[in-house]
């Protein structure tokens, strides 16, 4: 059995889901059902893989929908990941049709207004 969880975070310009296990066949449908409730949050969807410590072409092709999903209406979809997890989207391609960020912070600074909201923090 697999263990899969997703926390959702609301931020300004963006809403993250944090991933955090194991993304098989078993733990794909809820992982759709997890996407869907990001789909009309915000312009900007962050999806956080640093937790997922494995994920099958299920968990890809529900991600692949989600970014189709996510492209009719016209929104944003960025994705953190590394390690296996990133070998695996560019084995099958994705980093070249998805944004990929190596964390949290590297997604974040594709956001718009990501370069003032920065300078505003930092210059106070």
């Amino acid at each position: 059995m697999s263990i899969f969880t997703c926390r959702i975070q609301e931020e300004p310009g963006a809403v993250v889901l944090h991933l955090n296990g194991e993304i098989d066949l078993a733990a794909a449908p809820l992982l759709d059902v997890e996407l869907g409730r990001g789909l009309e949050r915000s312009q900007t969807v962050i999806i956080d893989f640093s937790e997922v410590v494995y994920c099958d072409m299920s968990g890809v092709r529900a991600l692949e929908r989600f970014h189709a999903a996510l492209g009719h209406r016209g929104r944003d979809l960025i994705v953190v990941s590394s390690g296996i997890i990133r070998r695996l989207f560019a084995l099958v391609e994705l980093d070249k049709r998805i944004t990929m960020a190596d964390t949290p912070e590297g997604a974040r600074a594709f956001l718009p207004h990501a370069g003032s909201r920065l300078m505003d923090s930092g210059e106070g």
